[in-house]
């Protein structure tokens, strides 16, 4: 039996936890990067992993794709046909230092004054100090977390 909603707010919320949780057993996540439309459009994350140090490293790109069927336009979403396509990504063990010193630099968001009726959800997640940092518009991130999300998002093209 198909597992159907007609609740968007939890389709979208589904669609989130498969980009962002469950890896392989031994491998601890250290940062996430999530970004989904919000009109169910697209969604992508960066997952990096470690086990037992440095050496064993990957970054995880996932992507989710886009089947929504004549269902959903009608307002009906099937659960069970959530796809994500999952592929490790090549980082060098300079890029993850680089990424990891801007961690580390006062990353951080900037309050929006206006209103977003449809844009992204944005968020960065650091394990280690449970940091999350959330936005909708890319003007909301300071100049810190911008450099961040631009090395990360570097290596994919837009066509994945």
């Amino acid at each position: 039996m198909s597992n159907l909603t007609t609740d968007s707010i939890k389709y979208h919320a589904e669609i989130k936890r498969r980009l962002t949780e469950k890896f392989e057993s031994g491998w601890t996540p250290v940062w996430n990067y999530c970004e989904m439309t919000q009109l169910l459009n697209y969604g992508l994350s960066f997952t990096f992993l470690m086990k037992e140090g440095l050496q064993n490293r990957k970054i995880l790109f996932r992507n989710w794709i886009n089947n929504i069927n004549n269902e959903a336009k009608l307002g009906i979403y099937n659960l069970d046909n959530i796809r994500i396509k999952e592929e490790e990504i090549s980082f060098t063990l300079d890029d993850t230092f680089e990424i990891q010193n801007l961690i580390k630099r006062d990353i951080g968001t900037i309050k929006n004054k206006g209103i977003v009726l449809d844009g992204y959800d944005k968020q960065f997640t650091e394990f280690k100090s449970n940091s999350k940092f959330k936005w909708n518009l890319d003007e909301e991130m300071n100049k810190d977390l911008s450099l961040l999300i631009k090395k990360i998002k570097k290596h994919i093209t837009k066509d994945k």
